[in-house]
């Protein structure tokens, strides 16, 4: 099966690597990161597992929203339970 999968870097804003497959992209990832996603995405997730999540820009709004609402139910609980920070 031939894919085409893109890596982009930011030299203006040095916010890191930038891998996209099928309208999916996983963003600011780290030279490291981003040699390991290549990995990931090309050989068996049975060897390596799933690596860096791939979402489209819509999912990882809902991602990150969903992440904010968790992180806020959680703060709302520790200071109900007396909690510090």
């Amino acid at each position: 099966m031939k894919r085409t999968i893109t890596i982009t870097f930011d030299h203006e804003g040095h916010v890191g690597w930038d891998v996209h497959e099928n309208g999916k992209c996983c963003n600011g990832l780290g030279w490291d990161e981003m040699l390991g996603q290549i990995a990931a995405l090309t050989i068996s997730p049975s060897r390596v597992g799933n690596g860096f999540a791939m979402r489209t820009p819509k999912e990882w709004k809902k991602h990150h929203a969903a992440m904010e609402s968790r992180r806020k139910a959680e703060a709302a609980e520790r200071l109900r339970n007396g909690i510090p920070f």
